[in-house]
């Protein structure tokens, strides 16, 4: 269909091929552009170069975990590749394997049990995820800002920020207040759901946000009230759904290092972050941090 047009690119271990064959027929049932390697490379072609090129057409590579792939050279160079250009992974578990052998750059996604290929429901799972991708691009990301800030600590920034961002991409297009969220809603939904329609979650950054990590070892926190710490959410989420993350450096802070952070968002410690000075110095450094998100590197961070 024009403008339409989704491709799934499957990297898997040659070992797994007959159950592979089959997810992709069944895909290609359902109208999805399916590739397969084997199927897709013509004879006396460069195969490591056609496999690339395959990698860097498709929308959505699909990933199948197994044994064998984990243990599979070309399978990790495939999933670095799709990382490094930004593509959208789906990871299917296959075949159980332990935790401990899934590269980093897998194991923070969430990924889909199909131990049974004839298993319908969890198919229909597949289907929609790709789907998903096609209707918000690649990355399943849209065109909206998600902003992401400590209310007890920066909303008096994060305010002018906010009215930046609006000026620039328009009324409705900056998530900005999870405090919306109904009660009795699942707040990881709405979280994700804002996040797969962004381009880009900037987090503001104070000099007491990482303090906040180290009273709660989850994400809530057990005080007088129960609490929930968004920005540990917002953050893990989108690094999940391979959503650009702007770190802004505001009223001084520097960077946190990694040992102030939970293990699973640590990373963004070492993204190049963007100081947002008060005075006059902040049109100039949001001119900067604009600039920044319309203009993203081929990687998923600035």
């Amino acid at each position: 269909m024009p403008g339409n047009h989704h491709t799934v690119f499957i990297a898997y271990a040659r070992s797994d091929s007959p159950d592979v064959h089959k997810i992709a027929e069944r895909l290609r049932l359902r109208g999805i552009d399916t590739r397969v390697d084997i199927e897709n490379i013509t004879i006396g072609s460069d195969w490591a170069a056609t496999l690339e090129g395959f990698i860097r057409e498709a929308d959505t590579i699909l990933f199948v975990i197994t044994p064998a792939a984990m243990k599979s050279a070309y399978c990790l160079m495939e999933v670095e590749l799709a990382v490094d250009l930004n593509k959208r992974i789906l990871p299917v578990l296959l075949k159980p394997v332990p935790d401990d052998v899934i590269p980093a750059n897998l194991a923070r996604l969430q990924y889909l049990i199909l131990t049974d290929v004839t298993d319908e429901r969890a198919f229909n799972t597949l289907v929609d995820a790709i789907h998903a991708g096609a209707q918000y691009g690649q990355g399943a990301q849209g065109n909206n800002i998600f902003l992401s800030y400590r209310r007890e600590e920066s909303a008096h920034v994060a305010g002018r920020i906010y009215d930046h961002l609006e000026r620039e991409f328009g009324s409705g297009h900056v998530f900005f207040d999870v405090e919306g969220i109904p009660i009795g809603g699942d707040f990881r939904h709405h979280i994700r759901a804002a996040l797969i329609k962004s381009q880009a979650l900037i987090v503001v950054i104070g000099q007491r946000w990482a303090a906040r990590f180290r009273q709660s070892t989850g994400w809530f926190s057990w005080g007088p009230a129960r609490t929930i710490d968004y920005v540990k959410i917002e953050i893990e989420l989108a690094l999940d759904h391979n959503v650009r993350i702007i770190p802004l450096l505001v009223d001084g802070a520097g960077m946190p290092s990694e040992r102030e952070m939970p293990a699973k968002i640590s990373q963004i410690c070492y993204y190049p972050a963007a100081p947002v000075r008060a005075g006059l110095d902040f049109r100039t450094d949001m001119a900067r941090v604009l600039e920044a998100v319309k203009n993203p590197p081929r990687h998923a961070t600035v």
